[in-house]
């Protein structure tokens, strides 16, 4: 089996009771994929790469350079799914301008409802999606209020009509929120129909969860 991330933190005894559990068994690819880019805009990414700690004093969600390091990568991929003609379903958010309706978003981070800072000198919108990896005409964007790029979007629904059985995901290196995505898709296999009988995706490597190699 391919090295997972998480494999050298594991005792002995945790991988007998994991291969036991049949926990974390590769299943591969469908036949019809998509390809989702989660929150690449330029309130996670940063304005430029810069180190992340000079970054987040401009964007406090920032990744800094490693996020910007990402984007040839991510671009890469993007190409190949559009020529392929796999759907690219990308998310970004969206609040109101004094932050009302950022929720959860605010309740977990204590700058959320923070003035820009003086060091932020463009009027650059965070929610804007990074130039470099920009949506093109036949792409899909997901503009929502939550974390998950599941929860009260029509994500489910864009998939169903895409007849889409897969799901490549790809998002900030730094992006520490998005472990749960996959869990996320997991939970709705009965909402979206019966062409979705497992959750297929990558890359992750979670205990519990089907991923391909």
């Amino acid at each position: 089996m391919t090295q997972r991330i998480w494999d050298d933190y594991l005792s002995e005894r945790d991988r007998q009771v994991f291969a036991a559990m049949g926990a974390s068994q590769p299943q591969g690819f469908g036949k019809r994929p998509a390809l989702l880019v989660v929150d690449v805009n330029y309130a996670f990414a940063g304005e430029r790469p810069m180190p992340i700690m000079d970054s987040i004093k401009i964007w406090h969600t920032a990744c800094g350079e490693e996020g910007w390091k990402a984007m040839p990568i991510i671009r890469s991929l993007i190409d190949v799914a559009r020529d392929r003609g796999i759907p690219v379903i990308y998310s970004t958010n969206i609040f109101r301008d004094d932050k009302w309706d950022a929720g959860s978003w605010a309740w977990k981070n204590a700058r959320e409802r923070e003035a820009p800072p003086a060091a932020r000198k463009t009027n650059i919108d965070g929610n804007t999606i990074v130039a470099e990896i920009a949506p093109g005409p036949r792409d899909i964007v997901i503009r929502k209020q939550k974390p998950s790029m599941f929860f009260g979007s029509p994500l489910l629904s864009y998939l169903t009509l895409l007849g889409v059985d897969s799901l490549a995901q790809r998002e900030q290196p730094a992006d520490r929120r998005r472990g749960t995505l996959p869990l996320d898709f997991a939970d709705h296999p009965t909402e979206i129909g019966p062409q979705f009988p497992r959750a297929r995706l990558r890359p992750f490597h979670l205990p519990g969860v089907r991923v391909a190699p």
